[in-house]
Formats: C-alpha cells, sequence, structure tokens
C-alpha cells in the first residue's frame, strides 16, 4: 500500500474523527443533557401526583420536587400547602391542572428536542459527509497517476456516500468499495438512527435495532429500554387509574354479591386482555362460582371449592397469586361457535382483605400472560376483597337482626302466656325478669367493643388488645407469658378452662376474672385454637360485669321478696299495680328494642372531619338529603349537651391512628336529640398514615330511656318495700301497746275486787258474779 493511500486513509480517519467527536459535543452532549432534564421534570411532576393522589409517599419533600420544575407563579404556594396537608379541593383541582399543563409542557419540549436533535445531527452528518467526500476527492486527485485501479473503488465509495447523503441508507456497499466494513458498520448505525426515529415519530420506541457493536447503537439501545420502561410505567400506572376508577363505579351501582362478581369479573377480564374468567365468592366456608365471563355453564355445575381443594381452593389458603402453565389436560376448554381450545395459561388471583380471603378470580388466557400485570392484578384484587368483605358483613347483620326479631317475639309469647296464667304470677315476673336480662345482656354486646387476647398452646398470654387491658386494668408487659387461667377467680371454672385448654377443645362461657385493683369482672369469653403452623388461641370476650351485678341485684331482691310473703301478701294490690307497671314499661320496651334492631349507622369523614360519604339509615335518622350533609363538618350534627373534652379527647385518639368508642348525644335537622353508641376507625395506607375515618354507629336512644325506666321501676320497689317494712314495724309497735294496756287494765281490776265489794247482775237482776 502506497504512503499517497496511508495519507488519504489517516487523514479520512482524523476528518471522521474530529467531525463525530465535534457533533458530539456540539450537538449531542448539549441535547442530552437537556434532555435529561426535561426527563427529570418530567419524573418530579410523577411523584407529585402520586403524593396527590397518595399512591406513595416522595423520597425527599415535594418543594424539592418543585425545584426540579420550571418557575410558575402559582406551582410554588400549591406544593407548600399540599406539602402541610392544608390544601382545599380547589387547590388540588388547581395543582392538577398546572401539572398537567406542566406534563404537556414537558412532552412537548421532549418532542421538539428530539427533533432539534435530529435536524442538528443530520446537518452535522451531511457537512462531515460534504467533508470526507472533499477529501476523497483531492485524495483520488492526487492518487490518479499512483493507482489507476483504485478509480472504480473511489467511484463507487463516492456514489455510496451520496446516496447515504440523501437519506438512501438501504444502498448497499459496493463490494470493492473502500473501507468497506467502516462502511458497512456506518450504514448499519445510520439505518438504526433512521429506524429509531421513525418509531418514535409514530410512538413505537419497540421499533427493533440492527445488530452491531457501534456506540451510537449501543447508545441508541440504551435509550430505547429506558424510554421503553418509563412508557410501560405510565401504561402501567394508567390502567390501573382507569380500572379502579370503572371497579368505583360498579361498586356504587351493585345491590348484590351476585351482581357485583359478575360486573368485577367482566371489567377484569377487559382490562387485562383474558379470554375467560371466573370469580368464586366464599360462603360458609366454601368457594362458590357468583360470577363468570364466557364462561362455559356446563362445566359450572361442580365448581365448588373448599380451602385448599383444587387450585381455586389453594390460591385461598395460600392468599397469593397462582401461574398455572401448563395448564393440566381436560381442566378447562374455551369453546365458541367454530370450536374449542385449551388456556395457554391460568391465574388464579385471591381477593384478600384484612389478611382473609373473601374469594378468587380465575383467568384463562391463549396466549402468555404479561408478568407486569400482576402487580395491578394483586392491588385490584385488594379493592374487590374489601367489597366483598362489606357485602358480606351487611348479610350477617341482616343475620343478626333476624336473630333479634326471633327473639324478641320469643318474649312477646313469655309475655303472652304472664297474661293468661294469672296464678303462675311469681313465675311469670321470674321469666320477665330473666328476659330483660337476657335482653340488657345482648344490647349491652351490641354496644360494646370486643376484647381480645391471643395464648400459646400452654395457654400463656402473648397478646391483649386495648380494650381487654382497659378492662382488666394490667399493662401488656405485665400481661405477657402469664397464664389466663390464674386470672380466672372461680377455682371450678379455672379447672374446667385449664382441661379445656389441654385437650385443645377450647372454651366458650362465662369467666371472672381478677382486675389489677382487685376486683371481679366478668367476660363472656370464646377460645377457640388458631389453625396452621403456630399453635395457640384467640380469645374474644365481651364485658359481662353489669348484666352479673343487675342478675344479682335481681336475685337479692327476689330472696328478699319470698321471705317477706306475707307482708306481700297483704299488699298484694300494691304489688299488682307494681307489676302491671312492669308490664307498661316492658310494652314500651318492645318498641325501643325496634329502633335498636335496625342496620348500623354509617359515616366517612376526611381528616378535617368533613362527612363524605353517609348510608340511608344515616339520612333518615337526621332528616338530611346527600347534597346537604356531604361537605359539612361532623359538628353539625353536635348537640351541645356533652362537654368539649369528651370530641376533644376523640379526635386525640383517632388523629394516632387508634379506634375511639363512646356514646355521643346528637341532633338531627329537626331538632331531635339522638344517644349514638359511637365507633370510629382510622383508614390507613401502608405506611400507617391515616387517609380518612369510618364511624359506625347504633341508636340507643331507646335504651338510654329504658335504663332511666328501669331505674325509675327498682326505686319504685324498693320504696315499696321500705314502706311494707315501716308498715309492719308500726303494726308490731302496735301489739306491743295494746299487750301493755291489756296489763294495765288486769291490774286495776284485780285491785278493784280486792278494795271494793262488787257484784255482777244480769238484766232480770239476777247476781252472775
Amino acid at each position: 500500500m502506497s504512503r499517497g493511500l496511508i495519507s488519504l486513509l489517516v487523514g479520512l480517519a482524523v476528518l471522521l474523527g474530529i467531525g463525530l467527536i465535534g457533533r458530539y459535543f456540539a450537538v449531542e452532549a448539549p441535547s442530552q443533557a437537556r434532555i435529561e432534564k426535561l426527563l427529570r421534570q418530567e419524573e418530579a411532576v410523577r411523584r407529585l401526583y402520586q403524593a396527590l393522589l397518595q399512591e406513595a409517599p416522595p423520597q425527599e419533600s415535594l418543594q424539592q420536587l418543585g425545584k426540579v420544575l420550571p418557575e410558575t407563579r402559582n406551582l410554588t404556594p400549591l406544593i407548600q400547602r399540599l406539602e402541610a396537608q392544608i390544601e382545599t379541593e380547589a387547590d388540588r383541582l388547581q395543582l392538577i391542572a398546572e401539572l398537567d399543563r406542566l406534563s404537556a409542557q414537558i412532552a412537548t419540549s421532549l418532542q421538539h428536542e428530539t427533533e432539534q436533535r435530529t435536524r442538528l445531527s443530520n446537518l452535522w452528518l451531511a457537512g462531515l459527509s460534504l467533508a470526507i467526500l472533499l477529501f476523497l476527492f483531492g485524495g483520488l486527485w492526487r492518487l490518479q497517476r499512483e493507482r489507476s485501479l483504485l478509480e472504480k473503488k473511489l467511484r463507487d465509495t463516492q456514489l455510496t456516500l451520496q446516496a447515504w447523503n440523501q437519506g438512501h441508507f438501504d444502498r448497499p456497499v459496493p463490494p470493492h468499495a473502500l473501507e468497506r466494513p467502516a462502511l458497512q458498520a456506518i450504514q448499519t448505525a445510520w439505518e438504526g438512527i433512521d429506524a429509531f426515529l421513525q418509531g418514535l415519530e409514530t410512538g413505537d420506541p419497540e421499533s427493533p435495532l440492527p445488530e452491531g457493536d457501534h456506540p451510537l447503537l449501543q447508545r441508541l439501545k440504551a435509550l430505547k429500554s429506558t424510554l421503553a420502561r418509563r412508557w410501560g410505567r405510565r401504561s402501567e400506572e394508567a390502567l390501573t387509574l382507569q380500572s379502579l376508577a370503572a371497579f368505583s363505579e360498579i361498586l356504587k351501582e351493585s345491590q348484590t354479591i351476585a351482581d357485583l362478581a359478575e360486573r368485577t369479573v367482566s371489567l377484569l377480564c377487559r382490562q387485562v386482555g383474558a379470554h375467560m374468567g371466573a370469580i368464586f365468592v366464599r360462603e360458609n366456608e366454601v368457594l362458590v362460582l357468583r360470577g363468570t365471563y364466557a364462561y362455559d355453564l356446563s362445566q359450572a355445575a361442580e365448581r365448588r371449592f373448599h380451602p385448599g381443594e383444587g387450585f381455586v381452593g389453594q390460591a385461598a389458603a395460600e392468599k397469593r397469586l397462582l401461574r398455572i402453565r401448563p395448564v393440566p389436560p381436560h381442566y378447562l376448554r374455551l369453546r365458541s361457535g367454530l370450536g374449542e381450545a385449551a388456556p395457554h395459561t391460568l391465574l388464579l388471583v385471591p381477593l384478600v382483605f384484612q389478611d382473609e380471603a373473601y374469594g378468587v378470580v380465575e383467568l384463562a388466557t391463549l396466549e402468555h400472560f404479561p408478568e407486569e400485570l400482576e402487580p395491578f392484578l394483586q392491588k385490584f384484587a385488594e379493592h374487590i376483597g374489601a367489597a366483598l368483605a362489606n357485602f358480606i358483613s351487611r348479610e350477617q347483620l341482616k343475620a343478626l337482626l333476624t336473630e333479634e326479631q326471633t327473639l324478641r317475639k320469643t318474649l312477646e309469647e313469655k309475655q303472652a302466656e304472664l297474661l293468661r296464667s294469672a296464678q303462675l304470677m311469681e313465675e311469670a315476673q321470674e321469666k320477665l325478669i330473666e328476659s330483660q336480662t337476657q335482653l340488657a345482656s345482648q344490647i349491652h354486646a351490641i354496644r360494646s367493643a370486643a376484647l381480645v387476647v391471643e395464648l400459646s398452646a400452654e395457654g400463656h398470654i402473648a397478646y391483649a388488645n386495648d380494650a381487654f387491658l382497659t378492662t382488666t386494668g394490667y399493662t401488656l408487659a405485665q400481661l405477657e407469658g402469664a397464664s389466663f387461667a390464674d386470672l380466672v377467680a372461680a377455682p371450678d371454672l379455672k379447672q374446667a378452662l385449664v382441661t379445656a385448654l389441654e385437650t385443645q377443645e377450647g372454651w366458650k362461657g362465662s369467666l371472672p376474672l381478677h382486675t389489677q385493683k382487685g376486683e371481679t369482672v366478668w367476660l363472656q369469653a370464646t377460645l377457640a385454637p388458631l389453625q396452621g403452623r403456630t399453635k395457640g388461641y384467640i380469645g374474644i370476650c365481651f364485658d359481662i360485669t353489669r348484666e352479673k351485678q343487675q342478675e344479682e341485684e335481681l336475685r337479692r331482691m327476689l330472696e328478699q321478696t319470698l321471705a317477706q310473703e306475707e307482708l306481700l301478701r297483704e299488699a298484694n294490690q300494691r304489688l299488682q299495680a307494681f307489676s302491671e307497671e312492669l308490664l307498661r314499661t316492658q310494652t314500651e320496651l318492645k318498641g325501643q328494642i325496634a329502633a335498636v334492631g335496625n342496620a348500623a349507622i354509617v359515616s366517612e369523614t376526611d381528616l378535617q372531619g368533613r362527612i363524605i360519604r353517609v348510608n340511608e339509615l344515616f339520612l333518615q335518622m337526621y332528616g338530611y338529603r346527600p347534597e346537604e350533609i356531604l361537605g359539612q363538618n361532623h359538628r353539625i350534627l353536635k348537640s351541645g349537651h356533652q362537654s368539649d373534652t369528651v370530641f376533644e379527647e376523640m379526635w386525640r385518639t383517632i388523629s394516632q391512628g387508634q379506634v375511639w368508642r363512646g356514646e355521643v348525644r346528637n341532633r338531627a335537622k329537626d331538632g331531635q336529640y339522638y344517644w349514638i353508641l359511637l365507633t370510629i376507625t382510622p383508614v390507613t395506607n401502608p405506611e400507617g398514615k391515616v387517609l380518612k375515618y369510618i364511624g359506625v354507629g347504633f341508636d340507643i336512644t331507646a335504651q338510654k330511656r329504658q335504663e332511666e325506666e328501669l331505674r325509675s321501676a327498682l326505686q319504685l320497689a324498693q320504696t315499696q318495700q321500705e314502706e311494707l317494712r315501716r308498715y309492719t314495724q308500726q303494726l308490731q309497735a302496735a301489739q306491743e301497746e295494746m299487750r301493755r294496756t291489756q296489763v294495765e287494765l288486769r291490774g286495776q281490776i284485780s285491785a278493784v275486787h280486792n278494795a271494793a265489794i262488787v257484784a255482777e247482775t244480769d238484766p232480770e237482776g239476777r247476781i252472775t258474779f
């Protein structure tokens, strides 16, 4: 190879290197810096969206994110109010509008920067190509005299470069062109750049790139991967938001579990591209098919599973998503009017809420199911599980109301029997008192929160909730590791409890427990063994101390009544009047129990106490329409009959993420007052931040009146007993006075007999004494 050719090649390489380096520093580097800045701004906007929607807290403060964004007059104060959590609904809407405007502006800037970069790159490459051509022309003129054989190669190279310069990158490199491998690499890189830019213009970042080790290709591949990840995350977030919004509409419109299941599985199949779907709902510990999508009903008759049975039961037992591939033969067939086929993949998604499976969704596809949709399915399943839990709780509440009506009917039958049998009045009164005690216990169970305690396999306390600790007066540190049986005050019940725990049969019944203060409380306890690898027991208890005390007080009063049976017979009219008063009180009590038998009063408020949702019973009780009460502060119901310390304690408790229980007196729209047994539960996100509050209340106005009437009745009975006691004492005093007078008279008569001559005659004058 001649020195002229070597010089030509060296000069060509130097020129090409200078051109590429100059292109990088003059075009690529500044453009890349601007693109990265726009991407950081785009990421800041996305995080602000997440903070606004409360999906996940940002890793840095919102003000730091605001500094990344372009300077605007309205955005900074809005971000400051959002971070301080004092924003209003108008602020949230304005912030969303600002973020939408910034997002559109950033997207436009990204597109403009990409187009500008492409134009500058093309201009630079055109100039570089022109410089190379000029250099080659000079070299050809010098080398023409040395090697005539290079004329054809130079001509082919010139034609190829001219074609590339005109954008015809598909023109092949001539076999005899100079530096053919380098030209082929450049052609490959330019073809890749052209294809990638065309894909970006059409909105397809997945356009394939040619194979090669050229730096431009490697950078394009890296850029393509970054854009694909970003667009994939955007698509996933958009799908999640759209699906949750659609599901919220379904939840509002659905009235039954079957309706909810049918519409939910249809929506889910459309969203994730499944070809067949079914939803199984838990009913009495059995998973029953309640909703289908493109499902063959001939295969649905035997679709009932217990936990751990089949794929559906196993998904519910493990509480995790199961992917079945390949699908077992004859497990399921996808059918249409033209034929049938076995599914490619099965997905079984458990519907878990608060660590309890309420159902399972089974999805089938004829092709591979993307793994990127699994997080979306799990999040979507949480919302479905919460909805099913709500519907199931409603049905259980209806069952409790039915049971309460049955008990009320039984009580009425007992009252009728009491009226028919006047001779058995004492026995009827005893039954009436017993019925009242049972009724008071039932109402007290509705009003009281459960006391929860967890025991180890040996019967030692491992955990106790705040209600249990408050009732017993102990701290959790004092109870941990202690034997639960040692708290039992009755030796016979203690031994029976120890025997039941040793045989792992559990326990259900009443237990007297020692408190920290040395007092005794009675609990209605149910100790059930835990299932799974962790052995032990969980106890659900209710405080029945008041019922036990009332029962003991009534028993004592009955014994006193039997001891004074003779006196009570003399006051039969008073007792009859008292019995009629009890019957009238019981008649009024029936009307009060009808009010207690209604469903719970439910309301939801935001962190500032504004009402955001109420149920129908809430509207009926307080007399408001939805447009009148929604958005109002909960203090609109405040009656003013309770001190501010009660509500301050309530807000302090729920603001700390704890449950508050108590009795409040509220005022309706028409001025009437109601006593409510209220339980307020904070709703938190996975990070423990309180999102809103849910209040569940029961109308106990009738119970309050009943307690006052029973208290009056007891006071009347005690007053009558005191009157009988005073009457008896007066009779005894009168008898004693009569005995003393009789003795005195006998003494006077004897004195008269001794001192005088006394004679008695009958009317005819005959002496008789």
